[in-house]
């Protein structure tokens, strides 16, 4: 007897590079991960959303965070294909850059999937192992450095 050919899923979202005015990243351990990696706030597209309304819609459910569509900036869309899982994920990047007022309000509402929010230079966060693929096709495009994010996303700072 044959056995099935493992499903293949295809998926779009957006995941939301979240940084304060020290050039910080927020960045959550994910539980729901047995190697509980570390990974930007976002999720899938709901039907008919903009690349805006799923980002601010994905801050205010995991992190009580309201952005306005003008505070994200499109940085670019990532192809991440996981073998081992048949999973193929199309990631829209986005960047914000949020006050300490704004970041004062974050809180996390996603704990039964998220272990903790956390601040992390940038600088150091780009050395981490422990990250969601994501961060290592990002990287592959150049943007392993703050300033080729600001850059390319026209964030003044």
């Amino acid at each position: 007897m044959e056995l099935e050919p493992k499903k293949r899923y295809v998926t779009c979202g957006v995941r939301t590079l979240l940084f304060n005015h020290r050039d910080e990243i927020l960045v959550g351990r994910r539980i729901d991960h047995k190697n509980r990696l570390y990974a930007a706030p976002g999720g899938n597209f709901e039907f008919g959303e903009s690349f805006e309304d799923c980002a601010a819609r994905e801050l205010l459910e995991e992190l009580n965070l309201q952005l306005n569509h003008d505070e994200f900036k499109y940085l670019t869309t990532l192809n991440v294909i996981y073998l081992e899982e048949n999973f193929h994920y199309l990631n829209i990047m986005m960047v914000a850059r949020i006050t300490d007022e704004q970041a004062s309000t974050i809180r996390n509402y996603d704990a039964e999937v998220c272990q903790e929010w956390e601040w992390i230079p940038y600088a150091e966060y780009v050395k981490k192992k422990d990250v969601y693929h994501t961060f290592t096709y990002l990287y592959q495009q150049g943007y392993d450095n703050i300033k080729a994010i600001y850059d390319k996303a026209g964030i003044q700072v």
